[in-house]
C-alpha cells in the first residue's frame, strides 16, 4: 500500500493477491456511496493481483486503542441499513462463517487466541443456521473492528478494508461492539449500538456468539 500525492489530492493506491480482491472491491464502492467508506477511483485487475485506487481519509487514523462510544459508531451502521448489493453473487457472510466454525485445523488466529471447542462451535454453527440467509444479498464490511475504522474530517468514521462478502448488517454491529476498544461487556455493549442503530438486539446477540466461536 503506497500514498500518491495528485495535483487535486491525496490517493491510497493498495494490491491484494487475496482472490477475493475484486469482492473485497466492489463492496469498498458500496460502502463509499453509502458514505461511509473512501472514494474509489479505480480497480484493476492483474493475472496475480487486484489494484485498487482510493481516496485518501484524514487524518486516517485507525480506532486501534482508542475508547470508542457507540453513539459516535451508531451513524455507520444506520446508513448501511437496508441496502442491498449490486453483484448478487458475492461469497455470502454465512458460508465464510460456517466454514470457520467446521475447519479442525485454521491457520488464520487472532493472536493469543486459542481455537473454539468443538461444543462451542456446534452451539454458535446451530445459531447461525436458525438466523437465516434472507438478508444474505445485503451490503456488509465483514470485518468492522478497530482498525478497519478510521477517523476522517470533523471526526467522521469510515470503513476500510472489507472482507468481501455480503450479508447481515447486524454482524457488522456485533463485530463493531465487540472489536472496538471499551471497559463494557460486549454483549451489554452491542446491545446498546444495537439500539441506536435500529436493529434487531436479539439478533445483534445471536451474530456475537458466532463471531466469538469463530474466531474472527
Amino acid at each position: 500500500m503506497v500514498e500518491i500525492a495528485t495535483a487535486h489530492e491525496r490517493l491510497v493506491v493498495r494490491s491484494t493477491p487475496d482472490p477475493q480482491g475484486m469482492d473485497q472491491a466492489q463492496v469498498a464502492q458500496a460502502l463509499f456511496n453509502m458514505g461511509v467508506g473512501p472514494r474509489i477511483h479505480d480497480v484493476v485487475q492483474t493475472p496475480v493481483s487486484v489494484w485498487t485506487v482510493a481516496s485518501r481519509i484524514f487524518p486516517g487514523d485507525s480506532l486501534k486503542g482508542e475508547t470508542v462510544p457507540v453513539e459516535r459508531l451508531a451513524p455507520i451502521f444506520r446508513k448501511m441499513l437496508d441496502r442491498k448489493t449490486v453483484n448478487d453473487r458475492l461469497p455470502t457472510l454465512a458460508d465464510w462463517l460456517r466454514s470457520r466454525l467446521n475447519d479442525e485445523r485454521p491457520n488464520d488466529l487472532p493472536s493469543g487466541r486459542t481455537w473454539a471447542s468443538h461444543a462451542e462451535r456446534r452451539r454458535a454453527a446451530a445459531i447461525l443456521e436458525d438466523l437465516g440467509t434472507e438478508d444474505s444479498n445485503m451490503v456488509c464490511h465483514g470485518d468492522a473492528s478497530s482498525s478497519n475504522i478510521l477517523v476522517g474530517d470533523g471526526e467522521e468514521l469510515f470503513l476500510v478494508d472489507p472482507r468481501g462478502v455480503s450479508g447481515d448488517v447486524c454482524y457488522d454491529v456485533a463485530v463493531a461492539a465487540w472489536k472496538t476498544p471499551t471497559d463494557e461487556q460486549a454483549s451489554v455493549r452491542a446491545a446498546n449500538l444495537a439500539r441506536l442503530v435500529g436493529v434487531d438486539t436479539e439478533r445483534v446477540q445471536a451474530w456475537l456468539v458466532i463471531a466469538k466461536a469463530a474466531r474472527v
